[in-house]
């Protein structure tokens, strides 16, 4: 798969991040099948507390619930987890492709390419219109979208960034968007701040600590979220 075409479908809406610190593992497949049936096209699992065969395990068992949905299901950190993840896919011909997202202290975007292959879509956090600028120079053919924040002040990070705000998101999405990369904001995000969030530009919000940590709790918010990402996008 080249660049161009892992660009045909960049994050877009609501962008949920299942995390083992919020959720019991065994719940985390049940809820990547509660976001697909609501409309979401990517989602990403982030795994912190568990060995690395429980992490393959798990996002095994995330796929098996997707095998039909044809978004973009999102490894966080791990570049070996999401190369085998790839492999899985395409050995059972699931319908959804595999992504990878890197933070800034994870392997450089060039060095995870070269575990991951072509296929995998890579996307990269910033937190800083430096960081965001580096990335675009030195990656623009490696990296396929960005994230941008703290927005807000989070609770899901143990040490969190400085809170970047919403001018530097606007931005942050102009420079991004004049290298044809979509920008994903992140970062306190809530249902209550989300629409400000996207007229600052931002093409998807990325959220895990709005959505609860319950079945009937996701499925409220994300439905409640997806609502409000389509009318602050028709405002």
């Amino acid at each position: 798969m080249s660049a161009a075409s892992r660009l045909t479908s960049p994050p877009r809406g609501l962008y949920p991040i299942l995390t083992d610190e919020r959720l019991d593992l065994a719940a985390i497949p049940e809820a990547a099948a509660i976001l697909a049936a609501r409309g979401v096209s990517i989602l990403q699992v982030r795994l912190k507390r568990i060995s690395d065969r429980d992490a393959l395990a798990t996002h095994r068992a995330v796929a098996a619930r997707l095998a039909t949905w044809p978004g973009t299901l999102v490894i966080n950190d791990r570049a070996d987890l999401a190369a085998l993840a790839a492999r899985h896919a395409r050995e059972q011909r699931h319908a959804h492709r595999i992504g990878l997202h890197l933070g800034q202290t994870d392997l450089f975007p060039a060095e995870a390419r070269k575990i991951v292959g072509d296929e995998v879509v890579i996307g990269l956090s910033t937190h800083s219109i430096a960081q965001l600028e580096r990335a675009l120079a030195d990656w623009h053919g490696v990296v396929d979208h960005l994230a941008f924040g703290p927005i807000f002040e989070t609770t899901t990070k143990r040490d969190p960034d400085p809170v970047v705000g919403l001018d530097q998101l606007a931005a942050a999405a102009r420079i991004a968007h004049a290298h044809e990369r979509a920008l994903v904001a992140i970062g306190g995000i809530t249902l209550a701040n989300a629409a400000p969030v996207l007229a600052a530009g931002a093409d998807a919000i990325a959220l895990a600590g709005a959505l609860g940590a319950e079945a009937s709790a996701i499925t409220a918010q994300a439905d409640a979220l997806v609502r409000a990402i389509a009318q602050g996008r028709a405002a």
